[in-house]
Order: structure tokens, then sequence, then C-alpha cells
């Protein structure tokens, strides 16, 4: 289920390549969650335009 969410969710190719490796390789306690998987989707494409800023900080 996470990886079908990955891949409808992720536009950017270099994030869902990463999400989609780290559900192969490493073991289910280190997974992702679907809200970590939503919360990415929600970032812009670009990495460069990404805001590091903590939720709810500021």
């Amino acid at each position: 289920m996470l990886r079908q969410l990955a891949d409808m969710l992720l536009t950017s190719p270099t994030m869902r390549d990463r999400v989609l490796l780290q559900l192969e390789t490493e073991p289910p306690d280190r997974w992702p969650t679907s809200e970590d998987i939503v919360h990415l989707s929600q970032l812009p494409s670009d990495p460069d335009d990404w805001d590091f800023t903590p939720r709810g900080a500021g």
C-alpha cells in the first residue's frame, strides 16, 4: 500500500525513487508512514524550492 501511495502522490521522480528504494531495502520499522508520504507530496517538485522550516515554527 505504501508503494502505491508513493507512486500516486510523489510527482518528483527523485523523491519517489528514494521512497521506493527505502521501502525495498529497509526493514519495516524504518519505512515512512502514509502521513510522511502525503507530507512529501506537498513539497515542490524542485528541491531548491523546499522550505525546511520545522512544522509549527514561525
